[in-house]
């Protein structure tokens, strides 16, 4: 099988992209395949369609086990595979305001553990246990399980909050667009939650959230103490921010 070398060179080596492969047979098309992927204990962590209008799922490029995977399941008569890229849902894509962070397709990778891959297809549902395992060069550097445990506990943290600031600027914009609540409020909490673009640019609060998010992706590893204060510290400066926007908002 031949894989597109990610740096352009044709000397460079080509891997696949590093997944749960979930090989499924089609006896006739079928209208509709569903997959769900659940954790041990049964709660869904991620679901995929055949429907072309699903949200786009891949995993995005770079850091741990960058993605550009397919996201609609295939449906074809016969033999059919579809690779899990190991992710939760990723947050809102940075809709091209410029400002870091987002992701339209995958979120953190799963920590290591039992799942099920649950199929659907013709009003026939089947499941499948498999296990998602270290990776044994991480845990020769000794990295365990249970760092990587609380990375993907924290990295879900980090994408929540960004998730949660892209809203409230959007909200913000509107408002402004409007001409509802307060505007010069309004202007300055949208100063502090995005980056002004220019040649020295200072960056505001989700780029900031932005930078721990890659900190803490870029590898498999047990997340430092410097970034759970920095997301600290993030988090007072957050509260402060919705209360302002509150605030003018009403």
């Amino acid at each position: 099988m031949h894989y597109t070398p990610l740096s352009g060179r044709p000397d460079a080596p080509e891997y696949p992209p590093a997944g749960a492969r979930i090989d499924y047979y089609l006896a006739s098309p079928s209208s509709e395949v569903t997959l769900e992927i659940l954790d041990a204990a049964g709660k869904v962590v991620r679901s995929y369609s055949s429907d072309a209008r699903a949200a786009p799922t891949g995993g995005r490029g770079g850091g741990r086990r960058g993605g550009g995977l397919p996201s609609a399941m295939p449906t074809k008569t016969g033999m059919n595979r579809f690779v899990w890229d190991l992710r939760y849902p990723g947050g809102p894509a940075t809709a091209g305001d410029g400002e870091g962070g987002g992701s339209g397709g995958g979120g953190p990778l799963v920590a290591p553990g039992s799942f099920k891959a649950r199929l659907t297809a013709g009003g026939v549902m089947k499941t499948e246990s498999f296990t998602v395992k270290i990776d044994p060069r991480v845990a020769k550097d000794g990295v365990t399980s249970a760092d990587l445990a609380e990375q993907t506990k924290f990295a879900l943290k980090v994408r929540d909050a960004l998730a949660e600031a892209r809203q409230l600027a959007q909200r913000v914009r509107q408002a402004i667009d409007a001409r509802r609540g307060d505007p010069a409020k309004l202007q300055s909490v949208l100063e502090r939650l995005t980056t002004k673009s220019g040649p020295y640019e200072d960056q505001m609060f989700i780029d900031q959230m932005s930078n721990v998010n890659r900190e803490i992706g870029q590898a498999d590893q047990k997340v430092g103490a410097s970034a759970y204060e920095r997301f600290n510290e993030l988090m007072k400066e957050w509260a402060a921010l919705k209360a302002d926007a509150d605030s003018a908002l009403r």
